[in-house]
């Protein structure tokens, strides 16, 4: 029977773990290049920007009613007005009074996409549908710019309890931002009236 083999002992590399092989190699050869690991930046909590706050979609959005008429500085000074506000406040929305079509106001308004709501020219009639197209919208604010449905929105307002806003860019207000004048008795004009440049009344009820 042949001699069983004598079992040869392992070798000291083969029970050396693996990182502790690594860094004896390195050791033995110094000219080893070793990759270097690339480390990601950590967030600083001193100079980190705040998130910022998602819209609540259960917030009233901001409502506000135009009531213009022609010519077309009182038009398309509402169209001004409303695209600044909604580049401002993206979720607010708007609402434009004027003459039933076809007239400049309801063109520009449709022109620019915004919904428009018509006022007819008899007073009487004029007051009711304001304040019923008001009343459905439910603005946060009324702005009159002057012309046919200026005065009978204002005054629908004065009797629904809304808060409106009379600008005027003329020199000399224009009869409808007068006699919308005379319908309260508190109003706040800026200096710049003074100097003939426009005029801007507002009312609270």
């Amino acid at each position: 029977m042949a001699a069983a083999a004598a079992v040869q002992p392992a070798s000291s590399s083969s029970l050396t773990p693996r990182f502790l092989r690594f860094r004896l190699r390195t050791a033995q050869n110094p000219n080893l290049h070793i990759p270097a690991r690339a480390v990601a930046p950590r967030p600083s909590l001193l100079h980190s920007t705040p998130t910022p706050a998602a819209p609540d979609p259960d917030a009233d959005p901001l409502r506000v009613a135009f009531a213009c008429g022609a010519p077309g500085g009182r038009v398309y000074s509402v169209i001004a007005l409303a695209d600044e506000l909604h580049a401002s406040l993206p979720g607010s929305r708007s609402l434009i009074l004027g003459a039933p079509a076809p007239s400049l106001e309801s063109t520009a308004a449709a022109a620019a996409s915004y919904p428009f709501a018509p006022v007819p020219r008899c007073l009487p009639r004029a007051v009711l549908a304001a304040a019923v197209h008001l009343r459905r919208f439910n603005p946060h604010v009324l702005v009159a710019t002057g012309g046919s449905a200026s005065l009978p929105a204002c005054l629908a307002a004065l009797l629904l309890g809304l808060a409106f806003v009379i600008q005027d860019q003329d020199a000399s207000p224009a009869p409808a931002t007068r006699r919308s004048r005379s319908a309260s008795s508190s109003h706040s004009t800026p200096p710049s009236v003074e100097n003939g440049q426009g005029s801007v009344l507002s009312f609270r009820n």
